[in-house]
């Protein structure tokens, strides 16, 4: 009798847990699918940030289509980022240019228009342009520097 009442405690312990877990979890995630590369990759509880350093072509692949990179650039950086507990992801890409802050800046200019992009925000000066835009809800920003005699570019597109 005694092992029976034990296994009993036990049992409804382990239902009492369940249902905690499943009515406390994560909210606002629900229409997520349930098999994407982001989970594929990393945990679905993951508790802390995720930066993954990866290839410019894999970087450039989660920008939205068209997105002007130079073929012939210098990469500096490339990587992810998923924040802890959610399914946004941002990626960033950072190069050294061929082409001069003005070529650069007309180049961007042309792609967030083009393609239908809301300018939040913009500096446009001879030596530093930033654009930060927005389409359906995803930030896009891009940063073109020059310092002595390179022009770095470097964007970041957060996809929500």
């Amino acid at each position: 009798m005694k092992t029976s009442t034990i296994v009993m405690v036990v049992v409804l312990a382990a239902i009492v847990l369940v249902g905690i877990l499943v009515f406390s979890g994560p909210k606002g995630n629900t229409n997520a699918p349930a098999n994407t590369q982001q989970n594929s990759s990393q945990s679905s509880t993951n508790t802390t940030p995720q930066v993954t350093q990866q290839t410019p072509t894999t970087v450039v692949s989660a920008f939205p289509a068209g997105f002007p990179v130079e073929a012939a650039a210098q990469n500096t950086a490339s990587y992810k980022y998923v924040p802890a507990a959610s399914s946004q992801q941002q990626s960033t890409l950072e190069y050294i240019s061929q082409k001069t802050v003005a070529q650069n800046q007309k180049t961007f200019l042309d792609y967030l228009n083009a393609n239908g992009f809301k300018i939040g925000n913009k500096v446009e000066k001879s030596d530093m342009v930033f654009y930060y835009a927005t389409k359906d809800n995803n930030d896009l920003s891009i940063t073109i520097t020059k310092s002595g005699s390179d022009v770095k570019v470097s964007a970041s597109y957060l996809k929500k």
